[in-house]
């Protein structure tokens, strides 16, 4: 088995014996301001879908924020009641994962 821990990535790994990965086509997410104090805004690239959910994930994986029925191209949520830390943010459309990125919280 190999895994890929490359930063800017998920994580994946191939099975022994295959010779090859397939990963799925992410989103090139935007977030600012990145860190962020109050407010922050998603630009989401996505045509898709009209409604994505959107998950956030501490650097312990726990789930602490989730927002249902977002609608591309930008969604701005508040970051004020989040701790600061680093947080992944998840979106997905009714059948997979589209788009993962890290962003941070500085008060």
């Amino acid at each position: 088995m190999k895994i890929n821990l490359a930063a800017d990535s998920c994580s994946y790994y191939t099975p022994s014996g295959s010779t090859s990965v397939q990963q799925p086509e992410l989103l090139n997410l935007k977030l600012f301001p990145n860190p962020a104090s109050n407010k922050a805004i998603v630009n989401i690239p996505y045509t898709e879908s009209e409604h994505l959910s959107i998950r956030v994930f501490n650097i312990e994986g726990q789930q602490v924020k989730e927002y249902a029925h977002v609608h591309p191209p930008t969604f701005t949520f508040n970051v004020e009641e989040l701790k600061n830390g680093i947080y992944l943010l998840q979106i997905s459309d009714t059948e997979k994962v589209v788009g993962n990125i890290k962003f941070g919280v500085v008060k």
